[in-house]
C-alpha cells in the first residue's frame, strides 16, 4: 500500500484547486436537479448464453420475435473509449494493474455484482458491463449512466441482468453464468443526469425482481467524511472473456463532491463502489484520471437522500 504522507504531498493541491472549480460551476443549478425519476421496463425476459455476446445475441433475436422488427440486431458493446464507443472485442487493461482477485464470501466484496444493461435505439441493440452493489434487500446501486444512457441516442435499458458476488460464490461468471442470475425490473436516476446530463447527478439504482439480501447482506451508504480513509474499490473487470470481480484496499482522498484512489479501473469498473467503514460513499462514474489518480463520484448530503427514499 502506498505511503499515505507520499500520497497526500503529491496529490491533495492539484486535487483541491479542481474540486473548487468544480464546485463553483455548479453553483445556481436548479434545487430538483436531484428528484428521483423511476422507469419500470415492459420486457420480462433473461437473456441466455455463457458470454456477454451470447446473451446480447440471444436478446437480439428476443426483441425480433417481440416487436415484430427483423432488422433489430446487436451492434456492440458501449465502451468509454471516446475514439471507439462501440466494440466486440476484449478490453485490454493497458499499463500496470494492481488489482487483486476478491473474495465473494466476504464483505464488503459478497454484496457486489457484475451488471448487464440491453440498450435499444431504433433497430441496434447494444449492451454495457458494469459494477453496483446491494444496498437493501431488492435494490442495487451502480452509475447513472449504466440505467439511463447519454450516447448518441438517449434512454432507459430495456432490460438488465444482475450477478450478486455472493449467489455466484465465485466471483466470475465463467463456470456457471448462471449462478445469482437475476433481471433487473425498474431503473432510477435523478433529473439531473437524464434531463440535464449533469455529472455530478450521474448515480443510480436497479430494482431487481428477486430479493437477495438473506444471501448477500447489503452494505449501508454514507455521506464520506473529508480526508484520506482507509477505502475498498470494488469492481468487475468487464472483459468479454472472463468477467472477474477484483478489489483492493488503498488510502482515498475524500472532497465534498469526488473521491481520489489510486487503484486501476477499467471497462466494467462503472458503477464500481467506493467503501469505507462498511459504507459505500462513492461510485465511480467515469474512467477519467486526474493526473494518476481514479475518480469516483461522492454521495453528497442530497444523493444520500435520493437513495433513502424509496
Amino acid at each position: 500500500m502506498k505511503n499515505l504522507k507520499f500520497l497526500l504531498s503529491i496529490f491533495i493541491i492539484p486535487i483541491v484547486l479542481f474540486v473548487h472549480s468544480s464546485v463553483a460551476t455548479a453553483e445556481g443549478f436548479d434545487n430538483d436537479l436531484d428528484e428521483k425519476i423511476t422507469y419500470e421496463t415492459e420486457i420480462d425476459y433473461m437473456p441466455s448464453g455463457n458470454t456477454p455476446i451470447e446473451r446480447a445475441e440471444d436478446m437480439a433475436e428476443y426483441m425480433r420475435r417481440f416487436t415484430g422488427n427483423l432488422d433489430i440486431s446487436f451492434e456492440g458493446f458501449i465502451t468509454y473509449d471516446k475514439t471507439h464507443p462501440i466494440s466486440k472485442t476484449p478490453t485490454i487493461v493497458l499499463g500496470e494493474d494492481n488489482r487483486i482477485k476478491a473474495d465473494p464470501t466476504i464483505s464488503p466484496y459478497k454484496q457486489c455484482g457484475y451488471l448487464e444493461t440491453h440498450f435499444l435505439d431504433g433497430s441496434s441493440l447494444y449492451m454495457k458491463q458494469g459494477t453496483g452493489a446491494l444496498i437493501d434487500r431488492d435494490r442495487f446501486v451502480t452509475a447513472g449512466s449504466m440505467v439511463y444512457a447519454q450516447e448518441d441516442f438517449k434512454g432507459w435499458p430495456i432490460i438488465s441482468t444482475i450477478w450478486i458476488a455472493s449467489q455466484d460464490g465465485r466471483g466470475t461468471l465463467t463456470d456457471d453464468p448462471y449462478s445469482g442470475m437475476n433481471a433487473g425490473i425498474s431503473f432510477t436516476s435523478m433529473n439531473g443526469w437524464i434531463n440535464s446530463a449533469d455529472p455530478r447527478y450521474d448515480m443510480g439504482y436497479i430494482t431487481m425482481n428477486t430479493p437477495s439480501e438473506h444471501l448477500a447482506g447489503r452494505l449501508n451508504y454514507a455521506v464520506p467524511t473529508e480526508g484520506a480513509v482507509l477505502s475498498h474499490v470494488v469492481s468487475y473487470t468487464g472483459n468479454l472473456m472472463q468477467q472477474i470481480m477484483w478489489g483492493n484496499q488503498t488510502f482515498a482522498i475524500n472532497t465534498p463532491e469526488l473521491i481520489f484512489h489510486d487503484v486501476t479501473v477499467s471497462q466494467g469498473s462503472i458503477g464500481a463502489p467506493i467503501i469505507q467503514n462498511s459504507s459505500i460513499v462513492g461510485i465511480t462514474t467515469t474512467l477519467d484520471k486526474q493526473g494518476p489518480m481514479s475518480q469516483a463520484l461522492a454521495i453528497r448530503p442530497e444523493l444520500y437522500s435520493f437513495f433513502s427514499s424509496n
